[in-house]
């Protein structure tokens, strides 16, 4: 990066939770940036994951892994043996 002094090409990534990327596409007058960040770059409609929820997509997406792999199913997981429930976190990916 800048501050080590590698002036290698870098990537952004631009995901819009729950919209769907025809909708960006099919209303370029709405969203006329996006729609020039695309044309300059690259842009793609990706697939979900099972389950398509948000909270276990995202991880799946930046690991490159399964929710099988990251652990993250949902917004709330329970403890392993018990009803008890937790919030996943970055460390429990």
């Amino acid at each position: 990066d800048r501050l080590r002094g590698d002036d290698a090409p870098r990537v952004a990534f631009f995901g819009i939770d729950g919209v769907p990327y025809s909708l960006v596409t099919d209303n370029e007058d709405v969203f006329p940036n996006l729609n020039e960040i695309a044309r300059e770059g690259s842009a793609a409609a990706i697939e979900s994951i099972v389950p398509p929820e948000s909270s276990a997509c995202w991880p799946s997406l930046t690991t490159g892994v399964n929710p099988g792999e990251t652990g993250v199913y949902g917004f709330q997981d329970r403890e392993t043996g018990t009803y008890d429930t937790y919030v996943p976190m970055g460390d429990d990916v």
